[in-house]
């Protein structure tokens, strides 16, 4: 007998489920409700630190704490992954679990519930929260960052143990990698853009030629030796005047022999105009020294080097000898397009060079009338 009352006084699994969460149907549903709103809440920030706008964000962080901290949160991206697959799996797995023992105590068929929550969870959980954190993705990653922050910090002994790992199984098995987008990648990224309406056919052609040029060198781009219009030692005044019109340079190479090869200086149109009108005779004093730049230097390193030095010229050097020439103008149409002048003067050079013409003229001609006049008194 009292074997009996001990059994009897021993409760069935059933009723201990209907003595503890299940007992109230509300808390159990509305705890999956909060579960629910978790994995939202989840997978809607992955989102939103993945698609957010890393120039509006800097911009952002000027003025905004939450943007700051954004960004520091982004830079740590593997650990914030690592933080936000932990904490959706913590909820789903537990809104699983909730929602099999709603079915086993309502008598609902297990099968039945896993569909609908699985359904649910895609939805609600997933699909929905996404494609709207997607569309506000500034807004709501500063309007998240405090809360996502605690929970880096809290789950941060289990992400570093995965960040571990995950070098571990890199260095096994020598993975490297990769960049995040390809240059082939980013010009499909461009083109769509562009159809977007977001570029036109100009500023497109203008990000295409920018990448393109990274890679080019002076021999891709240079002058070569048998182009090359120079004059030389021993060319009269007159020859040297006749090139600078016919060409409309404002600047040209000089050679000491008949070969590109030997080319050394550079004479500039404007000093050559004034020292013809102040009757200078000593061509040597206006050469100026030449840059030399290698074949396969890049141009965006000789850019730097021509604007650090305010020239607009070099020389390419190969062997001891002189290949080519190189403008500043020749790198710059690489990402503009064709310049419709060989070289480009600005404005305020050109009017002081057509004022030093206009002097010239006016000397030749007061020249002229004196000869004139002492032909007349001849006569």
């Amino acid at each position: 007998m009292e074997v009996l009352i001990k059994r009897n006084m021993i409760p069935e699994q059933p009723i201990i489920l209907s003595n503890g969460l299940i007992a109230n149907p509300i808390i159990a549903y509305g705890t999956l409700v909060l579960l629910l709103l978790l994995s939202a809440f989840f997978s809607s920030t992955e989102t939103a630190f993945t698609s957010f706008s890393t120039i509006r964000m800097k911009n952002l962080a000027k003025t905004k704490k939450t943007a700051r901290l954004a960004l520091k949160l982004r830079d740590s991206y593997d650990r914030f992954i690592s933080t936000i697959l932990i904490g959706n799996n913590i909820v789903n797995i537990a809104g699983t679990s909730l929602a099999t023992l709603i079915a086993v105590e309502q008598n609902f068929s297990t099968g039945v519930m896993t569909i609908i929550v699985t359904i649910t969870v895609l939805i609600c959980g997933e699909i929905l929260p996404k494609s709207l954190a997607k569309l506000v993705a500034e807004k709501y990653a500063m309007f998240v960052v405090y809360p996502i922050t605690v929970l880096y910090y809290i789950f941060y002994p289990i992400s570093l143990i995965f960040e571990l790992f995950n070098k571990l199984i890199k260095k096994i098995f020598k993975i490297k990698e990769e960049p995040t987008m390809t240059e082939e990648e980013f010009e499909l990224l461009v083109d769509n853009i562009q159809r977007e309406g977001v570029l036109n056919n100009i500023e497109k052609k203008l990000i295409l030629n920018t990448i393109e040029y990274g890679d080019l060198l002076v021999e891709d781009i240079m002058t070569k030796g048998r182009d090359v219009i120079y004059v030389k030692d021993g060319d009269s005044y007159d020859t040297i005047q006749e090139i600078f019109e016919k060409y409309n340079y404002s600047r040209l190479p000089i050679s000491k022999t008949n070969k590109v090869s030997t080319i050394y200086g550079i004479i500039y149109q404007k000093e050559f105009y004034e020292m013809l009108i102040n009757d200078e005779q000593d061509l040597n004093s206006i050469i100026a020294e030449p840059i030399i730049t290698k074949p396969n230097i890049k141009i965006s390193r000789l850019l730097k080097t021509l604007q650090k030095e305010h020239q607009h010229m070099a020389f390419v050097r190969s062997n001891n000898k002189i290949i080519g020439i190189i403008t500043l103008e020749d790198i710059i149409e690489e990402l503009v397009g064709e310049i419709e002048d060989e070289y480009d003067i600005e404005r305020d050079e050109q009017a002081e060079l057509d004022e030093a013409l206009e002097e010239l003229e006016k000397k030749q001609k007061e020249e002229e009338k004196v000869e004139q006049a002492i032909n007349n008194q001849d006569f």
